[in-house]
């Protein structure tokens, strides 16, 4: 499990930059700083043992809090199942060309 947890962990450095750093782009220099930090960080999480530290800290939480809103927006959506809103059958194309006639 060692190396799920720090292929999980890496998978949530490259969401933050998709995310993150995607939009403000490379040149800035949190960008730079960025990438030094996260190559330390990785070979922690490899050699040190740190992407146990990290999931607890970081990814658990965040995940764990996402899937507990995504059950809240479900369940208030749901409310409104009976009012959803459904489109009138289409006529077929035939039968408005015989009426042009």
């Amino acid at each position: 499990t060692k190396w799920l947890t720090y292929w999980v962990v890496y998978s949530y450095f490259y969401i933050f930059e998709m995310l993150v750093l995607g939009p403000m782009g490379q040149v800035s220099a949190f960008a730079r700083s960025y990438f030094v930090g996260k190559v330390l960080a990785l070979c922690w999480c490899q050699f040190g043992g740190g992407a146990s530290i990290l999931y607890k800290l970081v990814v658990y939480p965040v995940t764990h809090s996402f899937f507990k809103v995504k059950e809240r927006v479900e369940d208030y959506l749901s409310q409104f199942e009976e009012y959803r809103v459904v489109e009138p059958p289409k006529q077929k194309q035939a039968e408005d060309d015989d009426d042009d006639e």
